[in-house]
Formats: structure tokens, sequence, C-alpha cells
């Protein structure tokens, strides 16, 4: 403890004073979004989902962390006019409060925003968005954050497209980089507001050693239940598909190999193959026609020229596609 000595004479007391400073920082509370990392022309936050067939699904990350050095309440509001899209902490975030569905449930209190949570300084929430379209069109939504005593907000563009078709490419799994590089560019976002969803068909095969072949195995689905197909891959070099040709029976799937082998120095950017797909009918009913393909061999043997002394003619093996149903 300091003594200060004071005269006790009344005018020594007016002429003393004591003079000290109180200061202090105002902090607000702040979150910041790790993922996504992607962003519009306008600097929002941007969850980019694949074009997906009607009732499938698709699920992106989204993860906030208080950057603050106070705690930090955020509010959630996801916005979707046509309820495509689906908000869900996971296990290791613990919500205040968390809506379970579109629709509150009876004699429950309606709540004023899809999610809120509290985040110490640090800490990290982790939520999936799920997207399921149910209409063959480009769909669009919104996650809206706000942070209590916090003036400034955020707002995080979900962009998805569904469609229906008979024919689809399933299962591409081949070396598939980033989507959030992959699929959309700073050209891109600088051209453009309306944002496409991302290709749910495109193989990136890496870097291919000269000379060697590169695979990826994919799927194709003929997704009609009564239509049979007939699908014919163009020749594209050095591209090659195998099966080439074939046939695709109601609700069946085929597995396809695409090959790249080039034996010269060559980059391929987005590089369309195209398929021709046709509709076809067989003359006797769909269970009994064989599966065909060009893939299929027929194997013979036929009598070449006979050696001199030979009782019998040498036989040579011939193979040949198979022949196609009909």
């Amino acid at each position: 403890m300091a003594l200060l000595p004071l005269s006790c004479s009344p005018a020594a007391v007016g002429a003393q004073s004591l003079t000290f400073e109180i200061s202090g920082e105002g902090k607000l509370p702040q979150v910041r979004v790790l993922r996504p990392v992607l962003k519009d022309r306008r600097g929002n936050p941007l969850l980019l989902f694949r074009k997906l067939l009607l009732g499938a699904w698709e699920k992106l990350p989204l993860v906030l962390q208080n950057s603050g050095a106070v705690p930090a309440q955020v509010l959630m509001d996801l916005l979707d006019e046509e309820g495509v899209f689906f908000l869900k902490a996971s296990p290791t975030t613990k919500c205040l409060y968390q809506a379970v569905g579109m629709k509150d449930s009876a004699g429950e209190e309606k709540k004023l925003h899809t999610a809120s949570l509290l985040l110490r300084r640090g800490e990290v929430a982790e939520f999936e968005v799920v997207f399921k379209p149910t209409l063959a069109q480009r769909l669009e939504g919104k996650v809206h954050l706000s942070v209590l005593d916090n003036p400034s907000e955020a707002t995080i563009r979900l962009v998805g497209e569904g469609y229906e078709d008979d024919f689809t490419l399933d299962n591409i799994q081949g070396l598939v980089a980033d989507r959030e590089e992959q699929n959309l560019t700073e050209s891109s976002l600088e051209e453009e507001d309306i944002i496409e969803a991302a290709s749910g068909d495109h193989i990136q095969f890496g870097f291919c050693p000269i000379g060697a072949p590169c695979t990826v195995t994919f799927t194709i689905t003929n997704r009609s239940r009564v239509q049979a197909l007939r699908f014919e891959w163009l020749p594209e070099a050095p591209f090659h598909f195998s099966p080439q040709v074939g046939h695709l029976h109601a609700g069946c799937a085929k597995d396809i190999t695409v090959t790249l082998q080039s034996e010269v120095e060559v980059t391929f950017k987005r590089h369309p193959v195209k398929c021709q797909v046709s509709r076809i009918s067989f003359q006797l009913p769909p269970e009994e026609v064989p599966d065909w393909d060009d893939r299929l061999r027929a194997i013979k043997w036929v009598d070449t020229t006979r050696a001199p002394g030979a009782r019998w003619p040498v036989k040579k093996k011939v193979r040949s596609t198979a022949a196609k149903a009909t």
C-alpha cells in the first residue's frame, strides 16, 4: 500500500489534488465462416451443390468459428422457398436450440430462428447443409447469420439444381478435385451473378505418364421402367470407352471404363465427349432378351490352308463381336 503524506492545514488541503486515469477497450463478438471458402462476386460465402436427380441428396459442410475475444451468440436462419435445403448441426456442435422441421409440432412454441448457439473464444461449430431437390430446375437458398450485440451480418448462398432423365451417369469418382476450385473460376464470378450448379459428370484423371494407360470406371443407368436404350460413345482419341456400344435394359445399369492413353504430351480441360443414346425395342419379351455390348465375343474355329502331307486342315481361332439381341 502506498501512503501519500498530506498537510492537515485548510490551506494545504485546498492546494492538493489526486489525478488518475481509467481506460478500457470495447470488443464486439465476432464470428467468421471457415467453410465454404468459395465466395461469389459480392463476397458472400457460397455452397455449390451438384446437379442431382430428383430424390437424390447431397450434403456439404458449413463451419463457423468465434474469431473475437468475447463469447458470441449466433443466430442462424435458413431461407428456402422451395423447401429443398436442410440445416443440421454435427454431433460435436451443441446448439441452444435448433428447429427440427419446417413445421412446428402441435403445442410446440414456434422458433424465431432455425438455430441458435453460443461460441466461446476460438470455438468452432460444424453444420451439414443438405440439398434434396424435388423440382427439375435451378434452386437457390440462403443461410443468414447474425451475432447478438454485433450489427454486422453475413449471408451464405446455397445453389443447386434438380433434373430428371432416363439415362444418367453415376458413381463418377475419378480423382475429383475440390469442387470449389474445379467448377467455378474467378472470371465466371465476375461475369455473372447467376451461378449454375456444379456438374456431376466431370472426370479428372490427374497427371498420367506418357504412353501409360489411366483408367476411371463409372456407371450408366437406365431409369426408365419400360424403355430399353442403346448407347454409343463416339470415338474421341486418346480416350477409349469400354464398352463403347451396347444395350441397356429398362431399370438396369452398366459399368463403363474410360481409358486415357497418349503418346505425346497433351492437356485436357473440360474436354467434352459425346454419347449417343436412342430408344430401341425388341421382338421378344424383354426378360427373354440377353444383355449385349461390344465386349461380348463369339469364338469360331475356321479351316485354313492344309499343310502338305497333313490329314486335316489347320484350324484358326477367330474372335468377333457377338450378335446383337433383337
